[in-house]
């Protein structure tokens, strides 16, 4: 799969090394020298240096032969218009990171859909359903919500020594 990553911070350069571990064929953009020198150093993809919502470097970087953007930059702005655009020239799959939350509701129909954006990732909600969980289920090291939040899988760690320790859950009552 290739895969189009725009913004060489600390999330796309994460994104990118574990994609190209997976032998994804991955092209990073940036805007900043530093970025895109960081990447180049750090990983063995192709690097470009230029604007993110920019049509002349997204077609510099591929765009119109990836099978998916992830636009993980800083700016809420950039990453909305970089899906709008890999939208129109056809990418499946669009994700783009949105820090600002006045981006994901109040507009009518799907919003950041319409736009392009298949997916969103949302720090600031992450972070606070995180939270939000931490406060509700303490105890727990991580929780996982399937089904729409229908079934609540619970991580705890156990301690050695513990009655719990080595059992299954099956024997637990």
């Amino acid at each position: 799969m290739r895969v189009l990553i725009i913004g060489a911070g600390n999330t796309g350069l994460q994104l990118a090394a574990r994609l190209s571990a997976l032998h994804h064929e991955v092209v990073i953009v940036d805007s900043s020298r530093e970025g895109a020198a960081r990447a180049r150093e750090s990983l063995d993809v192709l690097v470009i240096e230029g604007w993110g919502a920019s049509p002349g470097v997204l077609s510099e970087a591929g765009i119109r032969g990836s099978d998916l953007v992830a636009a993980v930059t800083g700016s809420d702005e950039v990453n909305i218009l970089a899906c709008a655009y890999a939208a129109a020239v056809g990418v499946r799959h669009k994700i783009a990171r949105v820090r600002n939350t006045d981006y994901l509701g109040g507009w009518p129909g799907e919003g950041l859909r319409e736009m392009g954006v298949d997916r969103v990732v949302c720090d600031v909600e992450v972070t606070a359903k995180e939270i939000q969980n931490v406060l509700r289920l303490p105890g727990t090291v991580e929780v996982a919500e399937l089904l729409g939040g229908r079934l609540i899988v619970l991580g705890i760690r156990v301690r050695p020594g513990s009655p719990l320790a080595g059992r299954r859950l099956e024997e637990l009552s």
